[in-house]
């Protein structure tokens, strides 16, 4: 007798061919005999745990993009050198679920992560003030003084603020204004301590000087024979005064008490003139105007 037996490929190809065998004559009278064809299609290349699919792993760092093909199902692997932004920490990489990328992460599908920054945190280094010198006049008030925390970049705070004046007969300060009481020099420095436990200082040199003028009126004196006088005044700030002892104009010395001053000895009234104040102090290029 003879039989014959076909055998079909477990895992077939494209083409679908398949393997004839031929049967070998039996005994018995069976006999046998042998034959076959087959046809068929196929993917190439299917998903199976013996045939993985490659994926593409997206990383964003906000200024250039990089990939990385992983097999899928595996892990992502070894993750590259940090990226580096001025001002800021790098967190990690991130998806669109907020799920952090490790190097033990599983990759089932084409993945987008993207850089996470934080603000780098930048300790103090001293203050400043937005003026360091003031001249006022007794009376004035300054524009408020504005301490500033050093670097410009810091991200420290300013937690708290002390204001002092070495001189609060000459110039006083209170929450950054300086208000001036008498001529002389004063020395405001404020004390700042800080979100990041430091304590700083800076200062602001102030110059207190009243302003002195001088007003000469023309007044005319004698009913029957007019002289063509003067009369005078010496102001400090808008006050008049006569704590002075002279004035010099035009090489004419002039005290509290002369009252007039005769037209001729100014007839080219000079603009400014010496003041000589009770205490010896001495005022140049007092300014001098005419009604």
């Amino acid at each position: 007798d003879s039989c014959s037996i076909t055998v079909q490929d477990a895992n077939p190809s494209s083409t679908g061919n398949t393997k004839p065998a031929s049967g070998n004559s039996g005994n018995n009278n069976n006999p046998g005999s042998g034959s076959g064809s087959g046809s068929g299609s196929g993917n190439q290349n299917p998903d199976t745990p013996s045939n993985p699919q490659p994926v593409t792993v997206t990383l964003d760092d906000g200024s250039k993009k990089t990939t990385k093909t992983v097999t899928k199902g595996a892990k992502f692997g070894t993750l590259p050198e940090q990226p580096k932004k001025d001002g800021y920490v790098f967190k990690g990489w991130f998806d669109s679920n907020g799920n952090q990328l490790t190097a033990d992460t599983i990759i089932n599908s084409a993945t987008t992560f993207t850089a996470k920054w934080d603000k780098a945190t930048i300790g103090s280094t001293g203050v400043k003030l937005n003026q360091t010198s003031l001249n006022l006049k007794p009376g004035e008030s300054s524009a408020k003084l504005i301490p500033t925390l050093l670097p410009e970049d810091t991200t420290a705070k300013i937690a708290k603020v002390t204001w002092n004046s070495n001189a609060n007969n000459i110039a006083t300060v209170k929450d950054g204004i300086v208000t001036a009481v008498n001529d002389g020099s004063a020395k405001i420095t404020v004390t700042v301590t800080t979100s990041d436990g430091k304590e700083y200082t800076a200062s602001c040199d102030v110059t207190i000087e009243s302003s002195y003028r001088i007003v000469l009126t023309h007044v005319d004196t004698g009913r029957f024979n007019p002289v063509l006088q003067f009369t005078y005044k010496v102001y400090k700030n808008n006050d008049a005064i006569t704590n002075y002892t002279k004035f010099i104009i035009a090489g004419l010395e002039v005290g509290p008490r002369d009252y007039t001053i005769g037209a001729s000895r100014v007839e080219s009234e000079p603009k400014t003139a010496t003041l000589i104040l009770s205490d010896g102090t001495k005022k140049e290029n007092v300014p001098v105007t005419y009604e």
